[in-house]
């Protein structure tokens, strides 16, 4: 057997937190006849050229050289670029000059749309002006019928005068209220942002849409959105207590949600439904540490200065959790398997965290060591089966000699 000399800090260091077109001239046409180096002349009367002795009718005789040319380029009569080849294709071309249509306004090579509802127009006054490109549209406004040009009162429900988005009664005169989620005088409704007033839970989004809103949990978050719970259970990472299902939140060197137990109950741990160890937390509350899974075989056990107690580990897998109450001083821990069995005594300190491993040799050895203190606590003490076979060993703590 090989005795060990622990220190056991009686600090507890836990962190924790609760819970148009162009019209132009024709081009001219000059038609010439020629011959052998003789000026052609064409009498206006009868329509003939006359070339030299040649006489021409429009018809075409063997041996004549006699041809006929037309031009047809774009000139202008004045025999210029044709101006209406630059008007807007808003415009038209009056007598060689670009005029915008109506509707459109500039120097007709340039045109641009005329706003008339920004200006005059025959809308009526309880109607809408819409411009479009080279005029503009009257539409009556809701609560009025017409042609827009003349809107005259609806006289009940069916002439629609309502908003989309309200209900109409005529039953005494038109009346039109605004549906849930919607806000103004019936006629006209404007949905209302119900998320500028926060109906959602802190630990949710909230999203507007027409007529209502949309809450949504926020990662970690669990519910309708309206309400919302931590979504995360023992042992998940956490850094705020609100993001676990039981509103404990174990901080450093932890730093995962966790549950409240009673050391009181030695293992009490999976008892709550958690793992680990059962260390204190503050104002008098314990908390379960650890991922440490030593199951439910009511092996587990607090131990006193001066006790000492036989336990079994089957099945092989099986670990089994005892809680030592350490005093002021030195005390001794002594674990003897059977002789064909080989175990492993894993020591950790009141806040869980592991200070020693005992596993000195084969079957039958006994581990043991001191574990010394300056102020009273509780260590845990978790023994192992790291044979080949299951049997009973003998757990004793006392003072050291």
């Amino acid at each position: 057997m090989t005795h060990h000399t622990l220190v056991l800090a009686s600090s507890l260091g836990l962190g924790l937190s609760l819970a148009a077109g162009c019209d132009s001239d024709p081009p001219s046409t000059d038609t010439t006849a020629t011959g052998s180096d003789t000026d052609a002349t064409t009498d206006a009367t009868t329509g003939e050229t006359t070339t030299g002795e040649t006489t021409t009718t429009g018809e075409t005789t063997p041996g004549d050289t006699t041809t006929s040319t037309t031009d047809d380029s774009a000139d202008s009569s004045s025999g210029g670029e044709d101006p209406c080849l630059s008007c807007d294709p808003n415009a038209m071309c009056v007598a060689d000059a670009c005029v915008c249509n109506e509707g459109f306004e500039g120097d007709g090579t340039t045109c641009t749309d005329v706003d008339e509802c920004d200006g005059a127009n025959d809308c009526a006054d309880d109607a809408t002006c819409t411009n479009i490109d080279g005029g503009y549209e009257c539409a009556c406004d809701r609560g009025f019928v017409g042609d827009g040009f003349t809107c005259e009162p609806a006289e009940s429900c069916g002439d629609d005068p309502c908003d989309a988005n309200a209900e109409c009664s005529d039953d005494e005169g038109i009346e039109c209220v605004c549906n849930d989620g919607w806000q103004g005088d019936g006629f006209t409704c404007a949905d209302i942002n119900e998320c500028a007033a926060s109906p959602c839970d802190p630990n949710a989004s909230c999203s507007n849409n027409d007529g209502s809103f949309d809450c949504t949990c926020n990662m970690d978050f669990v519910g309708d959105g309206l309400t919302c719970t931590g979504a995360l259970e023992y042992f998940d990472t956490c850094a705020v207590p609100e993001v676990c299902a039981s509103g404990l939140c174990i901080g450093a060197p932890y730093d995962h949600c966790s549950e409240l137990c009673n050391q009181a109950v030695p293992d009490d741990c999976p008892n709550v439904g958690a793992a680990g160890f059962c260390v204190p937390i503050g104002m008098g509350d314990f908390a379960c540490v650890g991922d440490l899974d030593t199951g439910l075989d009511g092996d587990a056990e607090i131990l006193s200065p001066g006790d000492s107690i036989i336990r079994t580990l089957s099945p092989l897998s099986d670990v089994d959790l005892h809680h030592l109450e350490v005093g002021m001083g030195d005390y001794l821990l002594l674990v003897t398997p059977d002789p064909d069995d080989d175990i492993q005594v894993d020591v950790f300190d009141g806040i869980g965290q592991l200070i020693s491993v005992l596993d000195t040799g084969g079957p039958g050895e006994v581990e043991g060591t001191t574990l010394s203190s300056g102020a009273p606590l509780v260590a845990f003490a978790v023994v192992r089966n790291v044979g080949m076979s299951t049997g009973s060993y003998t757990i004793s703590f006392t003072v050291a000699p």
